[in-house]
């Protein structure tokens, strides 16, 4: 139901998107509810299968063309290989390394029929909705199902979920590969068995090559998990050290031999821009995210009643996970799954704790795609958590003789569903599309961003959507311009021209890097009709009318009404 929903929300007004994303968020109520046992587990996965393709398709059908800054990257890759038939492993680019956003999709497109625009909107938007799934099929190995639905909402509650992961196709199949490989250790049968060894072996192998940011913290979950088991006997890993050292090996052949060492490249960068914030900059704010600095303080946060409900929620999803954690470790009596979960949740942590404590390390990984990484290792967490506090408040009501209040808190996990339903409506921006605050979801509040006065959300509008005339003209010049000779703002070269255009990310910016004498000029719809252009990064504006005399009308080869693109002086 919430996927036909969400379906027919594509074609309706804004409000009705609003009703639906509301019903999104009360479906946790369902954990309330009693069913039969044999039937729990069903209802359970299709609601959260349901769910998990209404949100992301409710995002990438909110437009015929690519969303996002990442994808268009990936499908110029994608463009490479279906166009030649081959893959060259020997280009110094990280995402070429990723087959999943290269060899993947051109196998998609031959076989299916669909081409490659459907596919990164799609197929890898359906694969992604099976990480939840998979993920509830984990959590089931050491909780009851109810249990399970609430860790498993708390994942598709966070916005990166169906917004910032469909602008991440080589991460949605990676999510995926790095849930079944929690899951089959897990898997006694499996686990044991030869040939359970080597389906892992292959799928940590389907991981390296889908994603190197995934592959590295997989071998850091393993490699923790074997080092704990080692040190506590509360603890085992989640893997054998053989199995773990191959696959060490593995990554290392493949990134430093295979990807020309460009991914190994960027994870020593990372290292080295984290050791010289240890010790140059490690009091700076500058070198912790924004997010991060308002969480602690730190920041300014807008004013008003639903900004406080706001932070109040993310404080108390915070420290749910956190108290949780602390309830999981000390619990007596674990079996053999939870002793292999803890290290795994511990990893999660430690990433959470390493993320705020040491400088840089959050902008090296990007703080909200980490922290929907360690929601899917340890999101169980917040229901130990909340039933936890449940506990301590029967406790105080109870002494206080509010025996009525108590079990109300107490039953049915109340505080859980309306803490995650709260979370849900913060995070999806639906509470500032509601109270018409300052937007902050480009689905459920595009048409506000578009017409707004603050250029800031006006880019952000036009940075993650690709609007049909830019489309238009990008195609245009792809046919009648050498595209060594373009010059386009930052958000024109990293999104249309890098895509639609098939021109790679290598040529000068406008305005000051453009050699206008011998160039052609792409104007992007935000650029001629709005008069914003973008700088490298791509929220540094300029006026365009700075370059207003260095282009002739009579120098005007193209014009749709939205942008527009002018030949050589």
């Amino acid at each position: 139901m919430p996927l036909l929903s969400a379906l027919a929300a594509y074609y309706a007004a804004r409000d009705v998107l609003l009703i639906i994303y509301f019903v999104i968020g009360a479906s946790v109520l369902v954990a309330m509810r009693e069913f039969e046992p044999d039937s729990r587990d069903t209802i359970f996965i299709m609601l959260i299968a349901s769910i998990s393709l209404s949100l992301l398709f409710s995002s990438t059908l909110s437009s015929p063309n690519l969303i996002g800054w990442d994808v268009h990257n990936e499908y110029y890759i994608f463009e490479q290989v279906a166009n030649t038939g081959t893959w060259k492993p020997g280009i110094e680019f990280q995402y070429n390394s990723a087959l999943s956003i290269s060899i993947l999709p051109a196998i998609l497109t031959s076989v299916s029929g669909l081409n490659g625009v459907q596919v990164y909107k799609f197929v890898f938007p359906a694969i992604f909705s099976l990480v939840p799934v998979v993920f509830y099929k984990v959590y089931r190995k050491f909780m009851t199902p109810q249990m399970s639905f609430l860790a498993v909402f708390l994942i598709v509650s966070y916005f990166s979920f169906y917004q910032e992961l469909i602008e991440l196709a080589r991460q949605e199949v990676a999510e995926l590969l790095l849930a079944l490989l929690l899951l089959l250790p897990l898997t006694a049968s499996v686990n044991r068995s030869r040939d359970g060894k080597i389906l892992i072996m292959l799928l940590t192998a389907g991981l390296v090559i889908s994603h190197y940011s995934i592959a590295y913290m997989y071998l850091l979950i393993v490699g923790f998990s074997i080092l704990m088991s080692r040190i506590s006997k509360r603890s085992l890993p989640i893997n054998s050290l053989p199995v773990f050292l191959l696959s060490g090996v593995f990554a290392l052949t493949y990134y430093i031999d295979v990807a020309s060492a460009s991914t190994a490249l960027t994870m020593v960068k990372f290292l080295s821009s984290i050791s010289n914030g240890l010790f140059q900059d490690f009091f700076a704010t500058s070198s912790r995210p924004l997010v991060e600095m308002q969480a602690l303080g730190y920041a300014s946060v807008a004013p008003g009643v639903w900004h406080v409900f706001n932070r109040l929620t993310q404080y108390a999803v915070l420290l749910s996970l956190i108290l949780g954690l602390f309830v999981f470790a000390l619990k007596g009596k674990k079996d053999a799954t939870e002793r292999q979960i803890l290290p795994v949740m511990a990893t999660a942590a430690m990433l959470l704790g390493l993320s705020a404590s040491i400088p840089f390390f959050a902008a090296g990984l990007n703080l909200s795609r980490l922290f929907h990484i360690a929601l899917l290792l340890m999101s169980p967490c917040i229901v130990y958590g909340t039933d936890k506090s449940v506990h301590a408040l029967a406790y105080v009501f109870g002494r206080m003789r509010f025996r009525r209040l108590a079990s109300f808190f107490a039953s049915r996990r109340l505080l859980a569903v309306l803490l995650l339903m709260s979370y849900f409506l913060c995070s999806s921006g639906w509470v500032w599309a509601a109270s018409m605050d300052r937007p902050t979801s480009f689905v459920l509040d595009w048409q506000r961003m578009r017409g707004s006065s603050d250029p800031i959300l006006r880019v952000t509008y036009f940075a993650e959507y690709t609007v049909t005339d830019d489309v238009a003209g990008a195609v245009w010049v792809h046919s009648y311009v050498n595209g060594d000779n373009v010059c386009s703002d930052y958000i024109s070269q990293y999104h249309v021209l890098n895509s639609y255009a098939d021109l790679p990310r290598s040529r000068p910016y406008l305005p000051a890097n453009c050699n206008y004498a011998n160039s052609y000029v792409y104007l992007s719809q935000l650029n001629d009709v709005y008069g914003i252009g973008t700088g490298d990064p791509g929220y540094v504006l300029w006026p365009v009318s700075t370059i207003a005399t260095k282009l002739a009308n009579d120098n005007r080869v193209y014009d749709n009404g939205g942008p527009a693109v002018y030949s050589a002086l």
